[in-house]
């Protein structure tokens, strides 16, 4: 019955089309079949049907529990609705997947489809059913390396084995070009064998060492492009191999030592980005909440220096300010229990340890060592002031052609002299060489300049260098002030003075910042300040999290 209507070439869609009729205890429902396609015991495999969104539902209920109750064949048209006239028993069984879709005249459709279909079958939609076989031994469990040119000769050697078989289909021309579905019946295990034995034999072979003559066929970069960018693209897959590829490599051995062992998956998302700090100094990894990134992370540090068979290490850990006792208390600990974690809250913390660690010997740790630090802790520093004087120097003559009033008139900077002034725009310009040129326009300073620190205003722009200078109280009111003390303490060491020296010294030591500064001062360092100055080489790793504060990001770093 099938064979018949597959025999025709298109349904007229208004008078006679191909349906799909469902019979149920208390009502039958009607739809339009544009495409149906089953196996010998005529159990549907797949199909595409087009009705209101009452039948459709009532459809996919159907043929979701399965169902005996289904006909296809073609419709005849009455005065309100339509009647199958020719009709076969199509049978529903299995687990079905649905797509809503529409059909070229915009009518509502789904598309119904087996479980079976997605694992055992080729599905060949407007194209050629020998690309879809390729494809799907490729993938996996088969795996096979087939050539674009052997996937005609695979195709047609398989139905002559009857390792491919194809379904009846049916499908309306009017929606489709062409449609064609088969079940894959090689098996996995003699996958090898078949392709080898295509080898040997002769029909699939190898491709020739060509002349280069076909290049010279080519006439632009986008032609080139068309015709051999899949062979780029495998030459650059072989080059670009994963370091890690969990499929085929087991996650460390080392996750499964700890305390609260790792999800199989953050194992092995541990354990490539530990490989990938082996060859690179960092990482960032990216995942939604609750998915395990703080252990992710802790777990990617440890294996690092597992892999480098170094027992003890140093990890400075950056966090936001909500969750310095979260990663002190828990995120480290459950993990590795007998680490070292040290939370900062202020950089007098650190500098404590640090200088005890120096008048130790510098030590090398003996087992992981943590430093949790807060964003606002590490950059925490004084408040920043510009202090420089607005210089005003009149010309000692003037002619009478000249404009320019004052020899110096506005801000200036210390190193270099020139006037300072902040950049206003930018383009870029090409020169006569093809080269690039930045072109700026700048603006001088102006008082108001002076108010708060900002990108624009922060270094000189002819030298680059740093314009502004803590604003801090200070034990001394002047420069000139210091030398006052100066003075007698260089007098005393150069008279071999030690007791006034010792004096000089501890009232100096004693001394409180109690110098007036206009406005808020205090004394305070920003802990990366510190780190900079002081601690090179200190920490072997950094951690920070949510590096944006509004990104579920992680980034990891080795020295």
């Amino acid at each position: 019955m099938l064979q018949e209507i597959i025999k025709q070439d298109t349904f007229d869609q208004e008078q006679t089309p191909a349906m799909l009729q469902l019979e149920t205890g208390t009502a039958s429902h009607s739809a339009f079949c544009f495409a149906m396609a089953v196996n010998h015991n005529n159990q549907m495999q797949f199909a595409v049907l087009g009705a209101n969104d009452s039948t459709l539902k009532s459809f996919r209920a159907a043929i979701s529990m399965g169902t005996r109750r289904l006909y296809f064949g073609e419709g005849q048209k009455e005065e309100l609705h339509y009647v199958l006239g020719k009709k076969m028993n199509v049978i529903s069984k299995g687990q079905f997947e649905f797509i809503n879709t529409q059909t070229v005249n915009r009518k509502k459709a789904i598309i119904a489809f087996s479980k079976e279909l997605e694992e055992k079958y080729i599905v060949a939609i407007d194209e050629a059913p020998e690309m879809q076989v390729r494809d799907f031994l490729m993938a996996p469990p088969y795996g096979l390396p087939i050539l674009e040119e052997w996937a005609k000769p695979i195709y047609e050697e398989m139905l002559t084995r009857n390792l491919l078989q194809p379904l009846n289909v049916y499908f309306d021309r009017n929606e489709f070009t062409s449609l064609s579905i088969a079940q894959v019946t090689l098996k996995e295990e003699d996958c090898k064998e078949f392709l080898s034995e295509m080898i040997r034999t002769g029909k699939c072979q190898f491709p020739q060492e060509g002349t280069g003559e076909k290049i010279n066929e080519i006439n632009d970069l986008n032609e080139y492009l068309l015709e051999y960018s899949p062979v780029m693209l495998d030459k650059v897959t072989k080059l670009d191999e994963p370091l890690h590829q969990p499929m085929k490599e087991q996650a460390l051995s080392h996750f499964d030592t700890y305390q609260r062992p790792l999800f199989p998956v953050q194992a092995h998302v541990a354990t490539g980005a530990a490989k990938a700090l082996q060859v690179q100094k960092g990482i960032i990894i990216q995942g939604e909440m609750s998915s395990g990134k703080s252990a992710i992370m802790t777990a990617t540090v440890d294996g690092y220096f597992h892999l480098t068979g170094q027992k003890g290490y140093r990890t400075c850990v950056f966090v936001p300010p909500t969750l310095t006792e979260k990663w002190a208390k828990e995120e480290i600990r459950h993990l590795i229990p007998d680490a070292e974690v040290h939370l900062i809250k202020r950089t007098e913390d650190l500098i404590r340890i640090h200088q005890s660690w120096i008048q130790a010997g510098r030590p090398k740790p003996e087992k992981p060592t943590f430093f949790v630090i807060s964003f606002t802790t590490m950059r925490g520093d004084s408040i920043k002031q510009m202090p420089l004087p607005y210089k005003q120097i009149a010309l000692s003559k003037k002619s009478e052609e000249e404009v320019q009033r004052y020899y110096k008139n506005g801000y200036y900077c210390p190193d270099c002299g020139a006037k300072l002034r902040k950049k206003t725009s930018s383009i870029m310009v090409q020169q006569a060489n093809g080269e690039q040129k930045e072109v700026c326009q700048y603006k001088d300073f102006t008082g108001s300049d002076l108010d708060s620190k900002t990108n624009k205003n922060s270094v000189c722009a002819d030298c680059n260098s740093n314009i502004w200078s803590p604003k801090v109280k200070t034990k001394y009111a002047s420069f000139k002030d210091w030398t006052k003390y100066e003075n007698k303490l260089v007098q005393a060491i150069k008279e071999g003075n030690k007791p006034l020296q010792k004096q000089l010294e501890l009232e100096n030591r004693v001394k409180p910042y109690d110098a007036k500064q206009s406005g808020r001062a205090y004394r305070k360092v920003a802990t990366v300040e510190y780190i900079r100055r002081k601690m090179k080489h200190f920490f072997d790793a950094l951690i920070v999290d949510e590096v944006h504060e509004c990104v579920t990001r992680y980034l990891i770093s080795v020295a």
